[in-house]
């Protein structure tokens, strides 16, 4: 039992030393640890190689860090199998002395102990040669890995180092192109040429002497200004003086100011009667626009509604009638007729308002307006016990519409009014006509047609009468013939 075990822990070791061989890239002559050293003598130089210039040999770096991956893992590997291998070989000897006991419980022959132990030295050795290796090994990848650690943070500092160097070229390139920009701005057509820069210092510089120069002229000018000025207004003053007191003031100033308080007394005295006065004549127009509106208000308004309604019962003119108005100027009172419209012509999308008569009425629009005026006043104001109208030919100017208005505006104030009406006219029809309308009203009416002058006088035919006016007569006379 224990030469096949030894043979399969044999047949192990020579596999770890094959792969091993394999990793490190070495003959069956060649000594592992030795080898290993060599390894790592070659990743410490290409460390040190590599902290020279970082750029340049940062995959070094990197080559020399995979190594030491490697080694690790491959050290952490021999250790487990060393590890296994121990394992193996306690088992192994467990198994032998087990083996031993059943061989000697049947009587076989039994291996010598001499073979047993020389072939036990021969693995110890081979174990304590590869824990040699492993500790080698173990060394190795330590030092591998401190080179390492150091390499990573010169790499930390190179990056950091080099952010810092493409900031600042960063910082540099922007503040040239700002540059190149204000250099464009200036005028000037070529990239930043020193040269060209103290070329156009020079000019400024010469430039700004100029304009020193000038700076000097322009206060020189300014005070020689000033002083013109100075010596226009002294002359302004001088002549204002020689207006305001002759040469005698100018000369005796005090006397001067004297007269001119004495003619301030005097200013003062007429500005108190002045402002005396004005205050008397507003106080007047005060009093006259009082005045007026108390005539407007208790005079005119009555007059004027009344004139609206005749204007309205004759068809004179639709919408708008002549208004009269008391106005209060500053030391008297007017009076004034206008047109005024009650509400907005069809016709007229913007009628005028408060306008003269005679500018916008017919003949016979003021023609009928006057009657309407007339009859206005008649009936608003009674002056007298007499009713009567004398009209002079009314309707010369009017249509049949508008005289067949008038005819009964005239028979309603005979009838309504008790007014007494005597009227001339041109046109016979409307004398017939007028005679028919009072005829059917029942009211007397009397026609008196004048046919020539004559040297005597208008010669006329006999009055004619209807049937009430007949009625009448008739008993007047009776009246007078009993009272007889």
């Amino acid at each position: 039992m224990l030469e096949p075990n030894v043979a399969v822990a044999r047949e192990s070791f020579t596999t770890l030393a094959e792969t091993l061989r394999q990793r490190l890239k070495a003959t069956e002559d060649d000594d592992l640890a030795r080898l290993a050293e060599l390894r790592n003598a070659e990743a410490t130089a290409a460390a040190r190689v590599s902290q020279l210039a970082l750029a340049d040999q940062q995959p070094a770096v990197l080559t020399a860090g995979q190594q030491r991956v490697t080694l690790s893992g491959e050290i952490e590997r021999i250790e487990t199998l060393i590890s296994t291998k121990n394992t193996r070989l306690t088992a192994m000897i467990n198994d032998h002395r087990d083996c031993s006991e059943r061989i000697a419980a049947r009587g076989l022959p039994e291996p010598s102990l001499e073979e047993v132990g020389g072939l036990l030295d021969v693995r110890r050795r081979e174990l304590d040669e590869a824990q040699r290796t492993l500790t080698g090994l173990e060394g190795t990848s330590t030092n591998a890995q401190a080179a390492a650690s150091a390499e990573q943070e010169q790499l930390g500092i190179r990056e950091a180092e080099y952010a810092t160097a493409e900031l600042s070229r960063k910082n540099a390139v922007a503040a040239a192109q700002e540059l190149v920009k204000q250099w464009g701005d200036l005028g000037f057509a070529s990239n930043p040429d020193r040269a060209v820069f103290e070329t156009a210092v020079a000019d400024a510089n010469r430039a700004s002497g100029e304009l020193s120069v000038l700076a000097d002229r322009l206060r020189d000018l300014s005070r020689d200004n000033e002083d013109l000025l100075l010596d226009e207004e002294l002359a302004a003053v001088v002549q204002q003086m020689l207006i305001a007191a002759d040469e005698e003031g100018l000369r005796d100033p005090s006397a001067h100011l004297g007269r001119l308080q004495e003619r301030l007394v005097s200013a003062r005295a007429a500005l108190k009667l002045s402002q005396d006065a004005q205050d008397a004549v507003n106080r007047y127009t005060v009093k006259l626009g009082e005045r007026a509106e108390a005539y407007n208000r208790e005079v005119l308004q009555p007059l004027n509604d009344r004139i609206l309604e005749f204007n309205a019962a004759m068809l004179s003119t639709p919408g708008a009638s002549v208004q009269f108005k008391a106005n209060k100027r500053v030391d008297r009172t007017d009076f004034e007729m206008q047109l005024d419209y009650g509400d907005e012509l069809e016709n007229i999308p913007s009628a005028p308002r408060k306008v003269p008569p005679q500018v916008v009425l017919s003949e016979g629009q003021l023609a009928a307006n006057g009657f309407s005026i007339l009859c206005a006043a008649s009936t608003a104001y009674r002056w007298s016990r007499w009713r009567a109208l004398l009209l002079d030919d009314p309707l010369q100017h009017n249509d049949i519409i508008h005289a067949a208005a008038f005819v009964d505006v005239m028979r309603n104030l005979v009838e309504l009014e008790g007014y007494q009406l005597m009227m001339s006219s041109h046109d016979r029809a409307e004398t017939e006509f007028i005679s028919r309308k009072f005829d059917a009203a029942g009211l007397p009416c009397t026609t008196v047609f004048l046919t020539a002058p004559s040297e005597s006088g208008v010669l006329y035919d006999p009055p004619t009468y209807n049937v009430h006016a007949q009625r009448v007569l008739d008993r007047d006379f009776n009246g007078r013939a009993t009272s007889a």
